[in-house]
């Protein structure tokens, strides 16, 4: 294991631990903006109102399960894109703290836009497929 490890410097070890890190924050960030509607102000329940007319919020385990799946999804999607990231730029970075902040930044954009990235793939994909099958 040692032998592995001494093919990298002390920056690409360091990039190799932090840019998963930072594309799971771009996903984790992503996934915020997707959740919560920040052009609405959150209504304020009052204590005296009568139960009838509060809305009833219904939390299955089937539905809990499906929300933790996706939350692990996104999140795996950032790691694999800061892992690309870090690939790319694996021995060609200099052994500066400028270039290790850039690199992360790369890293965190490729978190937060890796959902986008692979789903307009998967699109153009399923395009050139469906032209080489015949158009069916």
């Amino acid at each position: 294991m040692s032998y592995y490890l001494s093919l990298f410097t002390e920056m690409e070890k360091f990039l190799l631990l932090f840019c998963p890190i930072a594309g799971m924050i771009g996903g984790f960030i992503h996934m915020l903006i997707l959740d919560f509607d920040w052009n609405k102000v959150p209504e304020l329940t009052l204590t005296n109102t009568p139960k009838k007319e509060q809305p009833k919020l219904v939390i299955t385990n089937e539905s809990s399960t499906k929300r933790g799946g996706w939350y692990f999804a996104r999140i795996c999607l950032g790691v694999v894109a800061g892992l690309i990231v870090f690939l790319f730029v694996h021995g060609s970075i200099t052994d500066t703290a400028a270039a290790a902040s850039k690199v992360l930044i790369l890293a965190f954009f490729g978190g937060l836009t890796a959902p986008s990235l692979f789903k307009e793939l998967e699109q153009k994909y399923k395009l050139k497929l469906k032209d080489e099958i015949g158009g069916k």
